[in-house]
């Protein structure tokens, strides 16, 4: 299988890579970058070598988990957070659960295949 070219992830986070040290770490030639997010830049990229994968999103959330966090930094006085996007506070959805395990199920299949017993 393969992953849709468009999936939904949760994210949640406050510090990160900028796109412009990726792209150049990807013009060096040293990773590969696979996802981008409007909004949240770059979310999955490997080494060239294929040998690290990183994955900055938040796949294993739980939509309630999404609320819980904005709404402790929103009772802690953070003026910087916004509500999450495309998640109804009040009806959580979890609409990232078939990519989650599409994505797990891939990456295991991958290390499965490519490891030496």
């Amino acid at each position: 299988g393969e992953m849709d070219d468009k999936f939904w992830c949760a994210q949640s986070r406050h510090a990160g890579f900028p796109d412009s040290m990726l792209e150049q770490e990807r013009d060096k030639g040293n990773i590969s970058l696979l996802a981008h997010a409007e909004g949240a830049g770059y979310t999955i990229f490997e080494s060239s070598d294929r040998r690290f994968l990183v994955h900055l999103g938040h796949p294993e959330y739980e939509p309630s988990r999404l609320v819980e966090e904005y709404l402790r930094d929103k009772n802690a006085g953070r003026a910087d957070v916004k509500p999450p996007r495309n998640l109804d506070l009040n009806n959580p959805v979890n609409t990232w659960r078939s990519h989650r395990t599409e994505f797990f199920s891939q990456w295991i299949k991958y290390i499965h295949e490519t490891t030496t017993y």
